[in-house]
């Protein structure tokens, strides 16, 4: 399960256990750090006690943009900040490198949104890192986590037609040279499984 990994890692990573979570699963974590305040939204963070390390975890996050506002606009100067949140390949270098990097990224979410039309866009841990230092924060460390999922589990989260579920199996399986390398699709007899990665970036205010 990667709540187990990442709860692992984390461990190692963060200085201390966080006073206050944003996450998916706040069952999950408030048992991991039951004297964490465990909050609904960053907004709601104006309502409770000033954070002085906060973890935030989404599979849906707004804009990069969007979200290193928030917690410009929500967070005390002297808050620690710890960001988690699934990544697709991406780059800020121009000319043809950049756009077929760029261009990856761009098939990943489409695999996503074929498979959930609600999907939201996924960014590259350079656009989370380039909005973070644009809305006031330092980028203290960034890290990877990487966990496989099995194709037929991820696919049964949705209710799709046994058509769309080969579609999805084919473009996955036949991703172009630096999205393959992103999912790493793999296929064991009937057993497909692919990979995902997490950023996770540390911060504090500047």
């Amino acid at each position: 399960m990667m709540s187990v990994s990442l709860f692992e890692r984390l461990q190692t990573i963060l200085p201390q256990p966080p006073t206050h979570l944003i996450v998916d699963q706040p069952l999950f974590w408030g048992e991991k750090w039951p004297k964490a305040q465990v909050l609904g939204s960053v907004e709601s963070l104006a309502d409770g006690d000033e954070p002085v390390l906060l973890l935030y975890q989404a599979r849906r996050p707004p804009r990069p943009r969007v979200l290193w506002s928030l917690f410009t606009d929500c967070l005390p100067p002297s808050v620690s900040l710890c960001v988690v949140v699934p990544i697709v390949p991406g780059t800020h270098r121009r000319g043809k490198k950049g756009d077929r990097v760029r261009a990856a990224g761009g098939y990943v979410n489409s695999l996503f949104r074929f498979h959930d039309d609600q999907h939201q866009n996924w960014f590259s841990a350079n656009q989370w890192q380039y909005d973070g230092q644009q809305a006031g924060w330092a980028v203290a460390a960034t890290y990877y986590e990487s966990s496989r999922y099995d194709f037929y589990e991820w696919v049964a989260e949705r209710p799709l037609a046994s058509q769309d579920v080969t579609r999805l199996q084919a473009l996955l399986l036949q991703a172009p040279k630096l999205a393959a390398e992103f999912l790493t699709p793999d296929q064991s007899g009937v057993k497909i499984s692919f990979r995902l990665t997490d950023v996770i970036i540390v911060a504090h205010r500047i």
